[in-house]
């Protein structure tokens, strides 16, 4: 099976039969995007509920993973994925699950691989790439942070390298009020915290989520040069077993 460091061919992804499409719609993700668009502005929704588009012109029907279609995006032009409020998945937050197949080799700049803030210090989620736990640059590190309702928040960094420009298949799993569990192909991640504030409410997302880039409450900032295979976003936990399995299917 070949999986990391795979150099892509151009052939589309077959979406029908797909064994990495399977598997995450078996776990009712909220949202599923595998980026096989060729032209066109619309971003398909593999569970047909959340309208998503292309900003600023990506690079559509780059080589994916595995002989997938994928979608480039460059920080330089602004580029991101924008799609709408996803329901009642910030209410969800505190037992969500994140995941994200994609390649980036940029350290030189900080990016957020997805995000959304909403207004005050209230419900949020993002990913930011080349940045440590309090959010400022350092270029190899990876931080997940979310906040509740009452600006209780936390903050887990990973360094592992992520930055070779070969895919890799991210999952973020928000497992109990204070921690979160972080897999890079399929293996748990060691995770350093700055801050565990036990997370208590949530509500439902005020702006649209953005992919290669951050929703900070209306204001697009810290777009990312990044190409995207696959992104998931799911109200419950995934299991370390489905983890493994949706790394399997790629």
């Amino acid at each position: 099976m070949t999986r990391r460091g795979y150099v892509a061919g151009s052939r589309r992804r077959s979406v029908a039969t797909t064994p990495f499409r399977d598997a995450a719609l078996a776990d009712s993700p909220e949202v599923l995007l595998l980026f096989n668009e060729t032209s066109g502005t619309t971003i398909a929704d593999e569970k047909a509920a959340h309208p998503s588009t292309y900003v600023n012109g990506p690079t559509l029907g780059v080589a994916g993973l595995n002989g997938a279609v994928a979608a480039t995006f460059d920080r330089a032009q602004s580029q991101r994925g924008l799609l709408d409020t996803l329901g009642s998945l910030g209410a969800n937050l505190g037992t969500s699950s994140w995941e994200a197949v994609f390649k980036t080799a940029n350290t030189a700049n900080q990016g957020a691989l997805f995000a959304t803030l909403n207004t005050g210090a209230t419900t949020g989620v993002q990913l930011l790439l080349n940045a440590n736990a309090s959010g400022s640059y350092l270029a190899g590190s990876t931080q997940f942070f979310i906040r509740g309702q009452s600006s209780e928040t936390i903050q887990a960094t990973i360094t592992t390298n992520i930055y070779d420009g070969l895919f890799h298949h991210l999952v973020v799993v928000v497992d109990s009020a204070t921690t979160v569990a972080i897999y890079v192909d399929g293996v748990a991640q060691t995770v350093t915290y700055a801050t565990q504030t036990a997370q208590a409410t949530f509500s439902n997302f005020e702006f649209p989520l953005t992919v290669a880039a951050r929703n900070n409450r209306a204001t697009i900032d810290l777009f990312a040069a990044v190409t995207l295979d696959a992104f998931a976003a799911y109200p419950t936990r995934l299991t370390a077993a489905r983890v493994t399995a949706h790394y399997a299917s790629l």
